[in-house]
């Protein structure tokens, strides 16, 4: 068996501390093992005793000592007793909570935003964006898409097309982008051709004036 996963080094963790705990704990803590509240457990006591059957089902010696949940007396006199250090040894799985955890298949998800050079399809518009950037030398996909300096979905006037090109690539907020690709009626070239030559001499100016970005008109 390899290297124990990290869910059963917690456990043993946590089953090292409660021993500590009732070690030294008064006699009434024992039995907030069995305890209920409204009918169920405190999340802290459902989880010892999640430990606890892990710890009867893997170490032999716990193996009689009965349901966690009933036999507390039987189960305190165990983890206060001089061989849990030796008996937890026992515990060691490779098995993590993430492999039954059910993963959602990749290729399932729809991909909605089909490469218009090389066909490739991608789930957003971002990684549609990012594959023409690398593969087909695209600066900004949605320079084929903005006319003006007004965003199709937020509506939001951003004085310039530029900016109005800068919100779309912002990977915080992905909606407009994703809107904008999937509503948004695609400019001839020589009409994206023109607007570019407007925003070059935009960022012209802003790089002269010592700026990095284009300043929102006053």
């Amino acid at each position: 068996m390899g290297a124990p996963s990290m869910d059963a080094m917690l456990v043993v963790a946590r089953l090292k501390y409660a021993r500590r705990l009732f070690t030294k704990a008064p006699p009434a803590l024992p039995a907030l093992l069995g305890s209920k509240w409204l009918g169920k457990r405190m999340p802290w006591t459902t989880q010892l005793v999640d430990d606890l059957h892990m710890a009867r089902k893997l170490i032999p010696r716990c193996a009689g000592l009965g349901d966690p949940s009933e036999s507390t007396e039987a189960w305190v006199s165990w983890i206060k007793g001089p061989h849990v250090e030796n008996d937890l040894r026992a515990i060691r799985f490779c098995e993590s909570l993430l492999d039954r955890a059910v993963q959602p298949d990749t290729a399932c998800i729809s991909k909605r935003f089909p490469c218009s050079d090389c066909g490739d399809a991608f789930s957003t518009a971002k990684a549609l964006a990012s594959h023409r950037r690398c593969k087909h030398g695209v600066r900004s996909e949605w320079r084929y898409f903005i006319r003006s300096s007004t965003c199709p979905s937020c509506q939001r006037d951003f004085k310039l097309r530029v900016r109005c090109l800068n919100h779309l690539g912002d990977r915080r907020r992905p909606a407009c982008a994703d809107f904008v690709m999937k509503n948004c009626q695609r400019l001839p070239d020589k009409e994206v051709l023109r607007l570019d030559t407007i925003d070059a001499e935009q960022r012209l100016l802003a790089r002269k004036a010592g700026r990095t970005q284009v300043l929102t008109p006053l």
